[in-house]
C-alpha cells in the first residue's frame, strides 16, 4: 500500500499458554452466519481473518476477526484465543470493543465481534500527510498513552503497537482506536517476558533480546511519535539490518 506500510515485518511467535474456552448459555450454540451477513472481502491479521459485517436485523456495521482455535500450529492457535480473552477484560474509551464472541465448533474457528472503525489506521494517514503538526501528533499520542496505562493497569500488554495497529474512529476524525490484540499477553507485574514477538521496527531493545516488561508498550509509542512528527521510519535498511538496529535501538 504505501513506503511505510511496507516496514512491518512480523516474528515468528510461539508461546506455550492454556487454551481458553467460551461457553455460551440457553444451551444452542450462537451461530455468526445466522446473525451477520459479510459485506466486504476479508484481510489477514497476525491473528486471524479480519471481515466487514452488517448484523441481520439492525444493519449495525461490525468488524469481525475470525481465529482458528485447532489449527497445525495448536501453540499458536492458544495464543491468539489467550491474546483475544486478555482484549475482552478490557474497557476503554481507546481501545476497540470486543462486543460478542462465537465459537464455531464444526471448523474449529473464534470469532470476535467488534465495533467499526472507520476513519483508516495511521499508516494511511501518514502516508497521505507525510508528516503530522506537534498538535495532531500530541492528541493521538496522549490517547495511546491513557489506553496503554489502562491496560498495564488490567495487567494486559499488547506487544506490538505500531502505525497499523491505531486507527481512526472515523474518516477526517482525531480520535483513535487501539487494535490487533493478536499478541496480546497477561503479565504478572514481575517475571520478564521472553517471546520474541511483534515487528522489529516498533519493538524495544528488551523485546528483541527476549527479556522486557510493559514497558516494552511505551517504546513502540515513542517509535510512533517519531514517524508521526518525521514522516520517516526510525530504523532503514533490510529487514536483518533493522532487526541489528531494534536490538541496539539505534539506528
Amino acid at each position: 500500500r504505501s513506503q511505510v506500510r511496507s516496514m512491518s515485518r512480523p516474528v515468528q511467535h510461539v508461546q506455550r499458554s492454556q487454551a481458553v474456552g467460551v461457553v455460551h448459555p440457553a444451551g444452542r450454540q450462537r451461530k455468526l452466519q445466522d446473525e451477520y451477513n459479510f459485506i466486504a472481502r476479508g484481510h489477514k491479521s497476525s491473528s486471524g481473518i479480519v471481515r466487514q459485517a452488517e448484523h441481520d436485523k439492525t444493519n449495525r456495521r461490525v468488524t469481525v476477526k475470525s481465529c482458528g482455535m485447532l489449527t497445525q500450529d495448536a501453540d499458536q492457535s492458544r495464543v491468539i484465543s489467550a491474546a483475544m480473552e486478555a482484549h475482552g477484560q478490557l474497557d476503554h474509551e481507546h481501545i476497540v470493543k470486543v462486543e460478542d464472541i462465537y465459537v464455531d465448533v464444526t471448523s474449529s474457528c473464534m470469532h470476535f465481534v467488534m465495533e467499526h472503525l472507520a476513519g483508516g489506521d495511521l499508516c494511511d494517514a501518514l502516508s497521505q500527510c507525510k508528516r503530522f503538526s506537534e498538535k495532531n501528533a500530541k492528541v493521538v499520542v496522549l490517547q495511546l498513552l491513557n489506553a496503554v496505562e489502562h491496560m498495564h493497569q488490567h495487567q494486559v500488554v499488547h506487544r506490538d503497537i505500531k502505525l497499523e495497529s491505531i486507527m481512526f474512529t472515523e474518516v477526517g476524525g482525531t480520535s483513535v482506536r487501539l487494535i490487533d490484540f493478536g499478541l496480546a499477553t497477561e503479565w504478572d507485574g514481575i517475571t520478564k517476558m521472553s517471546l520474541r514477538c511483534g515487528t522489529p521496527d516498533f519493538s524495544s531493545p528488551d523485546m528483541m533480546r527476549g527479556a522486557y516488561t510493559e514497558k516494552a508498550d511505551m517504546w513502540s509509542i515513542g517509535v510512533v511519535a517519531y514517524m508521526l512528527l518525521t514522516g520517516q521510519p526510525l530504523y532503514r535498511g533490510s529487514e536483518w539490518d533493522i532487526q541489528g538496529q531494534a536490538t541496539v535501538g539505534r539506528p
